[in-house]
């Protein structure tokens, strides 16, 4: 194997592989280890964790082909340390060398055979502009669990329909729904998968990087097979498999109706939330939401660190006299994430999981249930 690279171009491919050099693996080494593919003018390099993978392309000369295994760590420090330029890349025997017009650095090669395959799936894709998914998987992400205990909710469910892609996430306290229309989904219509949090999450930080460079195209492909899922843009392709299990039932949530609602500013609500909740310092404080003069009186109640209360100018319809109670920071979070500058908040009471949304984004809906705590 022998190849010339612009440093800036391997720099930042070795970057956008590197991710899963801190990922877990029943193989101690493998998450820290690259394999390089030198084919026709084409550099692949590919890291994996075995439920997860990722493979960037980049064309550069090359003289000789060949692949390798070496430190995926030790290869994207050196390349980010070297000066703008030529970087030459040649594999002798057992040694990688990659050579700067005054540097040169020699790295031990492992023994490629043990660097499991992976089968990245194919077939009729299913296409997506990528600034709507980066901006869908922003909001999904929110109601994901961190919790990896229970890894089916720490996973985004997918479901195909007809011209339309459904996405839905829960920790069991709120779930986030959010669709996207106008997609071909023949290829996969029906289908309901289960896709890792942190997959989406390396998705659209990828694609954020992409789109600051101005490089590639606007769609995202997605390929799905009965385990699988593969995401291609630009130079790069993310693997996944997928979770197993059956997601917990959420359409009794998304289908219920209301007979309260609660219209209010974004911002205001925002930044409202923001200074009462200086008194909300763990995870049972909640913020309590009640009629006032001018609109909402916003007001919390902490044992240990005092009151606080506020009033936001808002418009109410429903019953005459209300009170109910939220996690001021779950708020904050489904705020946040709506497109638009007004916020419906449409509620019961206690038993049922509240909806956030706005009249200016169609296309997602945040359900929260209150808290029910006597202050």
């Amino acid at each position: 194997m022998n190849l010339i690279a612009e440093q800036s171009i391997l720099a930042d491919a070795m970057k956008k592989v590197s991710r899963q050099g801190g990922t877990r693996s029943q193989f101690s080494q493998l998450p820290g280890l690259v394999r390089i593919t030198m084919e026709d003018n084409v550099l692949n390099l590919l890291t994996t964790d075995l439920d997860s993978a990722t493979r960037c392309s980049v064309r550069v000369q090359s003289s000789e082909n060949g692949a390798c295994v070496v430190s995926s760590r030790l290869l994207a420090d050196i390349v980010a340390a070297m000066p703008p330029g030529a970087i030459e890349i040649s594999l002798v025997d057992s040694m990688l060398f990659v050579k700067e017009k005054n540097m040169q650095f020699e790295l031990r090669t492992m023994d490629i055979n043990e660097f499991p395959p992976i089968v990245f799936p194919t077939g009729n894709p299913i296409e997506l502009p990528k600034n709507t998914f980066v901006n869908l998987t922003r909001q999904i992400l929110k109601a994901s669990s961190k919790d990896d205990t229970r890894p089916i909710l720490t996973s985004i469910h997918m479901k195909a329909l007809t011209d339309e892609l459904q996405f839905t996430s829960t920790d069991s306290y709120r779930l986030s729904f959010a669709r996207m229309s106008g997609v071909d989904t023949t290829s996969i219509l029906d289908s309901e998968i289960l896709i890792p949090s942190k997959v989406l999450t390396d998705v659209a930080r990828l694609i954020g990087s992409s789109n600051n460079d101005s490089s590639g195209e606007d769609k995202l492909s997605i390929n799905v097979s009965d385990t699988d899922i593969n995401f291609i843009f630009d130079n790069i392709e993310i693997y996944s498999r997928l979770v197993n299990g059956k997601f917990p039932s959420f359409e009794s949530v998304t289908n219920h109706t209301y007979k309260n609602k609660i219209t209010i500013s974004k911002s205001h609500l925002i930044d409202s939330l923001k200074r009462i909740s200086i008194l909300a310092k763990d995870d049972t404080s909640k913020v309590n939401l009640s009629w006032s003069e001018i609109g909402i009186e916003l007001y919390i109640n902490s044992v240990t660190l005092g009151k606080a209360n506020e009033q936001v100018e808002a418009t109410y319809e429903g019953d005459e006299s209300f009170s109910i109670g939220f996690n001021p920071n779950f708020v904050i979070d489904g705020v946040e994430v709506l497109d638009g500058d007004t916020i419906e908040i449409s509620f019961d009471d206690s038993k049922y999981a509240a909806l956030i949304s706005s009249p200016d984004d169609s296309n997602f809906k945040y359900y929260l249930m209150p808290i029910r705590i006597k202050d």
